[in-house]
C-alpha cells in the first residue's frame, strides 16, 4: 500500500509541476495535488523568479519552462512595469501534510481530509482579500520587473526574484501591469518546493516561471513635408499620453505626460515608428526647420484594446489640407503633416510683361515694382503677415500701393502705412484672407529714384515678409489657442524672408580736345549742353558737385544749370543715368576753334552683373535671401569698368577766320573786285565801237 501511495505522489507531483510550468507559462489553478515526497532536511527556504516575457513575433517558439536564464528568447521582448505579488497561504508543515493527505479541515461538523488546493479557497476575486489556510489576513511581498537591464543593481530586464521564501505555497497575484496588457496573468498558486520534471525523486527549491499576458498595441507613424512632398528633416514633436485623475468633489482632471523623448524627422522626413499601448494619446509638433510654420496643435488619437487606433482630425478635410490621414480603425496608424514655408520675391517692372532683378534708371525716374508673396494654406492661424520694403536711394509711393490689383482703399483684407522715410509696410488681416489662402498674391507700386543714387550708383529696394512661425489653433481643448512654446521659449515667434531687387545708375564721361585726342591737348571751358534727343527738345536740368562733376537735377534741387563745362582736364561728368542714347550739342568753343556742327550721339551702355548672395541662414528668426552683395559692370566694348563710367573723347578742328572790316585785306578785295569790273564792261564796250566804223 505505501509503496502504491509514493508512485501516486510521484505522479501527481509530475501534473503539478508541468500545470504550473507548461511550454510558456503556468496554469492559473492548482488541482488534486498529493504525495508523500520527503523534502531536504537542509532546505528552510527556497527562491521563485518570474521571467515577465511579450511575445512579438507569431513564429516564436514556446519557452522551455526549465531553470532561469538571463536571455530573452526569440520572438520575445522583456516586459517591464509588471508588478507582482506573493503571498505564503501554506505554511511548510501544512504543505507536507497536505503532500502526505493529511491536511484536513473543518467542513459543517466534520473533519476532512483537503485533497485539492484551489485559489478561491485563498483569493476572493470580488473584495481582493487574500488569506492563509487558516482564514488569516496575510501580507504580501511586491517587486516590479524593471525595464532595463542594469549589470550595476543586477537587475534584468522583465524579471524579478523573490528570494528566501519559507518553504510552503504561495499566492502569486499581478497586481499591477502597462496599459498594453489586455488580460494580466491569472491569480496562480506557486509550491516551493516543487516537484522537478526532469526528475521525479528530486525537488526544485529555485522555482522560475513564465506568466503570460494577453497584450494590445497599435503603431503610429509619422511623416512631415512641405506642401509639395518634399520631406522636411530636423522637425521636432513630442508624444503624451492622457492620465485622469479623481478629485475630492467627484470631477476628475485629465493631464498630459510626455512618452519617451522629444521625437525628430530624420533625412526622409520620419520619426521613429511608436508602438503603444491601450490610451489615449496625442502628438504635437514643437519646433519646425528655418522658415516652415509649425503647427503646434496636437493631433488625438485612441489606441484600442482590440488593437486598432481611432483618429479624426478637421485638418485632413479642405482642398489644402495640411494634414492627412490614414488607417484610422486599424493597427497601424499613419500621419503625414505638411509644413507651410511661406516666400516673397521681388522683381522690377521692365515692361508690360516683363521684370528683373536689376535695371537702370536716371535719378529722378519713376521705378514700378512687383513682390509675388506665398500665402499659407493656415494663414487665418497665423498671427503676423506683414510686407515692409525698405528702400535705399529710392522714396516709395505708398498711394500707388496695390494688393493684386486692389487699392488699400477698396480693400479690408490689408492696411498701407509709412515706414521710415521712404518706405511703406503692409499690415494683412489674416481673418480675412481666407479666398487667397493656399495661392499667391501680388504687391506692386511705384518709387522714385533719388539723387543720392548719382553718387552710390546702386539703389537697393529690399522686401521683408514677416510671418508667425508657431501656430496653436482650436485644436487642442485643453490648452486653445496659445501659439507660445514652452519647450523652446527663446526660438523667435515670427520669421522674415528678405528679398531684393537693384537699380544702377551710370556716369557719362566726356574728354574735350583740340587737334588730336592726346594727352596735352585737352581743352577746358568748352560749353555743351545734353540732350536725349537728336534734334529738338530742352536740354537736360544738372546741378553742379563740389567735385566739379555734374549730376542730374530732381525736381527739388535749386542752383540747376543746363550748361556742362569742361574742367582744366578738358572732362565733363554727368551723373545719374540710365543706360541709353545722349546726345551733346556743343554751346561755346574757344578761340580759333569752330563748333561742332550738330549733336553728338553718346551711346551710354554699361551691362552689369550683379552678384546676389543666396542663402538658407537665419539670424534672430531672419532669412538672409538673394541680397545684393556686389556687382560687375561692363562697358560695351566689353571691358570691366569698375568706376561705372562711360567715357567718350570729342577732338575740335583749328576754324578758318573772316578777316577784320577796314583792314588791308578788305581794301585788296575792293581794288581786284574793281578791276574786274573795268575789265568786264570794256569787254562789252570795244567790240560795238568796231561796229560802228
Amino acid at each position: 500500500m505505501k509503496a502504491f501511495q509514493r508512485i501516486l505522489a510521484v505522479m501527481l507531483a509530475l501534473v503539478l509541476s508541468l500545470s504550473v510550468l507548461g511550454t510558456v507559462a503556468f496554469a492559473s489553478t492548482v488541482e488534486d495535488v498529493q504525495t508523500s515526497a520527503i523534502f531536504d532536511s537542509t532546505k528552510t527556504t527556497g527562491s521563485l523568479t518570474i521571467n515577465k516575457y511579450e511575445k512579438t513575433s507569431d513564429t516564436a517558439q514556446p519557452i522551455d519552462a526549465t531553470g532561469t536564464t538571463q536571455d530573452v528568447p526569440e520572438g520575445y521582448t522583456a516586459l517591464g512595469g509588471v508588478t507582482f505579488s506573493v503571498y505564503q497561504v501554506l505554511t511548510q508543515e501544512q504543505l507536507e501534510a497536505y503532500l502526505a493527505n493529511t491536511l484536513t479541515e473543518q467542513v459543517g461538523d466534520e473533519e476532512q481530509v483537503v485533497t485539492t488546493l484551489k485559489v478561491s479557497r485563498f483569493y476572493d476575486d470580488a473584495t481582493g482579500a487574500i488569506t492563509n489556510f487558516n482564514n488569516e489576513t496575510v501580507a504580501g511581498i511586491t517587486k516590479t520587473t524593471p525595464t532595463d537591464t542594469n549589470a550595476d543593481t543586477n537587475e534584468i530586464a522583465g524579471q524579478v526574484i523573490f528570494s528566501d521564501l519559507a518553504l510552503g505555497v504561495y499566492l502569486v497575484i499581478e497586481s499591477g501591469y502597462p496599459e498594453k496588457v489586455t488580460e494580466p496573468m491569472e491569480p496562480t498558486l506557486v509550491f516551493i518546493p516543487m516537484t522537478d520534471p526532469t526528475a521525479e525523486d528530486n525537488w526544485l527549491y529555485d522555482v522560475t516561471i513564465y506568466p503570460k499576458n494577453s497584450t494590445s498595441e497599435g503603431t503610429v507613424n509619422l511623416t512631415k513635408t512641405d506642401v509639395n512632398g518634399s520631406a522636411v528633416q530636423g522637425a521636432t514633436f513630442k508624444l503624451e499620453e492622457k492620465t485622469t485623475a479623481s478629485n475630492e468633489d467627484g470631477t476628475t482632471t485629465a493631464t498630459w505626460n510626455q512618452v519617451g523623448a522629444v521625437l525628430t524627422t530624420d533625412e526622409k522626413g520620419s520619426i521613429p515608428t511608436q508602438t503603444l499601448t491601450p490610451g489615449d494619446y496625442r502628438i504635437r509638433e514643437i519646433s519646425a526647420p528655418n522658415g516652415f510654420i509649425a503647427d503646434q496643435s496636437p493631433i488625438y488619437f485612441t489606441v484600442t484594446t482590440s488593437n486598432t487606433i481611432t483618429c479624426t482630425d478637421s485638418r485632413t478635410s479642405g482642398e489644402n489640407a495640411l494634414l492627412v490621414i490614414t488607417g484610422s480603425g486599424a493597427k497601424n496608424l499613419n500621419i503625414t503633416v505638411k509644413n507651410e514655408k511661406p516666400d516673397a520675391e521681388k522683381e522690377i517692372v521692365t515692361g508690360e510683361n516683363t521684370s528683373a532683378d536689376e535695371a537702370s534708371y536716371s535719378i529722378g525716374d519713376t521705378v514700378s515694382y512687383k513682390v509675388t508673396v506665398d500665402v499659407p494654406a493656415n494663414i487665418d492661424d497665423l498671427k503676423t503677415f506683414t510686407l515692409t520694403d525698405t528702400p535705399t536711394n529710392l522714396k516709395d509711393d505708398i498711394t500707388t500701393v496695390k494688393v493684386n490689383g486692389a487699392l488699400d482703399a477698396n480693400s479690408d483684407m490689408f492696411a498701407v502705412a509709412a515706414e521710415g522715410d521712404n518706405g511703406f509696410k503692409i499690415t494683412f488681416d489674416t481673418s480675412k484672407m481666407s479666398s487667397v489662402a493656399g495661392t499667391t498674391i501680388t504687391v506692386t507700386y511705384d518709387a522714385t529714384l533719388l539723387a543720392g543714387a548719382a553718387d552710390d550708383i546702386v539703389a537697393n529696394n529690399d522686401a521683408s515678409l514677416t510671418y508667425s512661425n508657431k501656430i496653436k489653433t482650436q485644436n487642442d481643448p485643453q490648452d486653445p489657442g496659445d501659439p507660445s512654446d514652452p519647450d523652446n521659449p527663446d526660438d523667435p515667434d515670427e520669421y522674415t524672408v528678405v528679398d531684393g531687387a537693384v537699380v544702377y545708375t551710370y556716369k557719362l564721361g566726356v574728354t574735350k580736345f583740340k587737334d588730336s585726342a592726346t594727352a596735352g591737348n585737352e581743352l577746358e571751358n568748352v560749353e555743351f549742353k545734353l540732350y536725349t534727343s537728336a534734334t529738338g527738345g530742352d536740354a537736360l536740368y544738372v546741378v553742379k558737385n563740389d567735385d566739379g562733376t555734374y549730376r542730374l537735377a530732381v525736381e527739388d534741387d535749386t542752383n540747376t544749370t543746363q550748361t556742362l563745362k569742361t574742367d582744366t582736364n578738358g572732362e565733363i561728368v554727368v551723373k545719374g543715368l540710365a543706360n541709353g542714347t545722349y546726345y551733346l550739342e556743343e554751346t561755346k568753343t574757344i578761340e580759333g576753334y569752330n563748333l561742332l556742327k550738330g549733336r553728338v550721339a553718346i551711346a551710354l551702355k554699361i551691362d552689369t552683373v550683379t552678384n546676389w548672395e543666396k542663402t538658407e541662414t537665419y539670424v534672430d528668426g531672419v532669412k538672409v535671401d538673394e541680397t545684393y552683395e556686389s556687382a560687375t559692370h561692363t562697358s560695351d566694348d566689353g571691358d570691366v569698368n569698375t568706376t561705372d563710367l562711360f567715357n567718350t573723347d570729342i577732338v575740335n578742328k583749328k576754324g578758318f577766320n573772316l578777316p577784320q572790316t577796314g583792314g588791308l585785306g578788305t581794301l585788296m578785295f575792293i581794288i581786284i573786285g574793281g578791276v574786274l569790273i573795268a575789265g568786264g564792261v570794256c569787254l562789252i564796250t570795244v567790240p560795238n565801237k568796231k561796229r560802228a566804223v
